[in-house]
C-alpha cells in the first residue's frame, strides 16, 4: 500500500472510534508533558474542549480529516441554514462552521466549484471527480436539458462512493453515473474526460514531485482542451510572504484558534500548503497551461482552473 493511499484511508474512516475518552486523555497528557508554558497549556485545553464538544470536531480529531459525509456537511452548511433546515444547536459546532477562516474559505470554494462546473455543462460531456466524496457539487446541479453526459466518481472511500451513488439515484442521475474505487496515483485513463474535478487531495501531499505525479495522471485522463478544476490551501503570511490571505477580513482571535488547533491537534500540514503561483508551477510541470485563479472570499482556499492544450 503506498503512503498516499494509506493517508487517504486514515483521513476517511467510516466509523468513529467509540473510545474517544482515551484519545482525549492521550492528547491532554501530550500537552502537559510537552509544553512547559502553563498559560498555553490552558489555552490549548480550552480549544480542545470546544472542538470535542461537537460530533464533527471529534471526528476530525480522531481521523485527522473528514470523510465524504462530513466534508459535504461542512461545505453545504451555509446553504442548509439559509434554506431553513434544522442545523445543530451546539454553539461550539456553530463556531467551527461559521467562524474559522479555513471553514469559511472552504464553503466559499465549494460554491465556486459548483458555479464553474455549471458553466461548462453541455451535451455529451464526460466529467470525472477525484476524489469524489459525496459528489454533491456536481450532482446538485440541474442536468435536465443535457443529453448523453457521463459523471464518473472516483474515490478510495467505499462509504463515500455508496452515498454518492444514493444521491445520484435520488436525483435521477444514476444512469449517467459510474463509480469506481481507485487511487489517484494508479488511475490509467487516456484522453477520456472533458472536465476533471479534484479538491482536497493535494493537501495530504508534502512533496512537489508527488503532486506532479498525481496531476500528470489527471492530465493524461483529459481530452485535448479538457479542463481541470482544482484548489490549493494557501499558507498564511507568516509562513509565506506571497500569501494572498485577506488579513483585513480575518478575525485574529479566530485565526489564532485555528492555527493552534492545526499545530497541536492534527498532523502538521505546513509542508503541504502552496500559494496559487506555486500550484500553477506544479500544474505546468504536469502538462497544464492557461491558468485561471479564482480566490475565495478570504484568499485562503483558492480555486485554479487549468487546461490541457
Amino acid at each position: 500500500m503506498n503512503n498516499h493511499r494509506q493517508a487517504n484511508i486514515l483521513s476517511h474512516k467510516i466509523e468513529q472510534n467509540n473510545n474517544f475518552d482515551n484519545t482525549y486523555q492521550e492528547i491532554i497528557n501530550k500537552i502537559k508533558n510537552s509544553i512547559s508554558d502553563k498559560i498555553l497549556q490552558e489555552e490549548l485545553i480550552k480549544i480542545l474542549d470546544k472542538v470535542k464538544s461537537s460530533e464533527i470536531g471529534r471526528f476530525y480529531i480522531e481521523n485527522n480529516g473528514f470523510n465524504g459525509f462530513w466534508t459535504e456537511y461542512m461545505c453545504s452548511y451555509p446553504e442548509t441554514k439559509k434554506l431553513g433546515f434544522n442545523v445543530s444547536d451546539n454553539e461550539n459546532e456553530k463556531y467551527l462552521l461559521e467562524k474559522l477562516p479555513i471553514v469559511i474559505a472552504t464553503q466559499h470554494r465549494y460554491q465556486i466549484f459548483k458555479s464553474e462546473i455549471k458553466k461548462r455543462l453541455r451535451d455529451n460531456i464526460k466529467i470525472a471527480s477525484l476524489p469524489c466524496g459525496l459528489m454533491n457539487d456536481i450532482l446538485s446541479l440541474d442536468f435536465h436539458e443535457y443529453k448523453n453526459f457521463l459523471i464518473h466518481g472516483i474515490d478510495l472511500d467505499k462509504s463515500s462512493l455508496q452515498q454518492a451513488r444514493a444521491i445520484a439515484l435520488a436525483k435521477g442521475l444514476i444512469y449517467h453515473c459510474k463509480f469506481t474505487e481507485e487511487d489517484a496515483w494508479d488511475i490509467n485513463y487516456k484522453n477520456e474526460y472533458d472536465l476533471l474535478i479534484s479538491h482536497g487531495l493535494n493537501i495530504f501531499v508534502d512533496s512537489d514531485e508527488k503532486k506532479i505525479e498525481m496531476y500528470k495522471k489527471m492530465h493524461a485522463s483529459l481530452r485535448e482542451n479538457g479542463e481541470l478544476i482544482t484548489s490549493t490551501t494557501v499558507p498564511p503570511p507568516e509562513l509565506n510572504k506571497d500569501s494572498c490571505w485577506d488579513i483585513d477580513k480575518i478575525n485574529s482571535k479566530d485565526q489564532r484558534f485555528q492555527s493552534l488547533f492545526f499545530k497541536y491537534f492534527t498532523n502538521n500540514y505546513e509542508n503541504n500548503v502552496r500559494t496559487p503561483q506555486q500550484l500553477c508551477n506544479i500544474l505546468e510541470k504536469s502538462g497544464f497551461s492557461n491558468f485561471e485563479i479564482i480566490p475565495d472570499v478570504l484568499g485562503v482556499f483558492v480555486t485554479i482552473i487549468a487546461k490541457k492544450c
